[in-house]
């Protein structure tokens, strides 16, 4: 879901059909969606999104896992409705951001495979392969020893 904005004076407005203001003589039921078992349900006084973010203060504990399986758990708290935005999470998280930047050297490494005729035919050939692979892994010892 992408969120679009405009401005109107020196604000930032939503742009986002989804998302309306709340009008003032309406009631709204907002329900508390965490892991804690709740009995009876706030009544809060709210006129705005912000006010919703400021008086709940939504945040989840999540349990990641990197490459090598390891589980890491980090916690993401909720200011503003753009923090639910995929690029917004990635940023506040370290293993994420890492994971994202392997994502996009992934793609251009098959990105060059495919538009390179060259690297294409010595990936196929078992022979080429295992030399390609010897050259990158001393590329990479050289490059440790720096």
């Amino acid at each position: 879901m992408a969120i679009r904005y405009k401005t109107k004076g020196d604000k930032k407005v939503y742009e986002n059909d989804t998302i309306n203001a709340i009008p003032v003589n309406k009631t709204l039921f907002i329900n508390k969606s965490t892991y804690e078992d709740v009995n009876r349900p706030e009544i809060a006084k709210v006129n705005t999104i912000q006010d919703v973010f400021d008086f709940y203060r939504p945040e989840m504990t999540i349990a990641l896992e990197d490459q090598s399986g390891v589980s890491t758990k980090e916690t993401f708290s909720f200011n503003h409705i753009e923090d639910f935005d995929k690029e917004a999470l990635a940023k506040r998280s370290p293993l994420l951001q890492s994971q994202k930047v392997n994502a996009y050297y992934y793609l251009e490494i098959a990105k060059a495979i495919n538009t390179i005729p060259a690297l294409k035919d010595a990936i196929s050939d078992p022979n080429s392969k295992s030399e390609l692979l010897a050259l990158i892994r001393s590329l990479r010892n050289q490059l440790d020893e720096y």
